[in-house]
């Protein structure tokens, strides 16, 4: 299993901070490999 699909797998886990996070990374994957934190 890779990252993108273990983070849409684990969405019902997530607290709503996260899971706005993982929705931004969920739809642009690419944008976030090369943002900075």
């Amino acid at each position: 299993m890779n990252l993108l699909q273990h983070i849409a797998q684990s969405r019902s886990l997530l607290r709503k901070s996260e899971l706005k996070v993982a929705d931004h990374v969920l739809l642009d994957p690419a944008s976030v490999m090369h943002s900075s934190m």
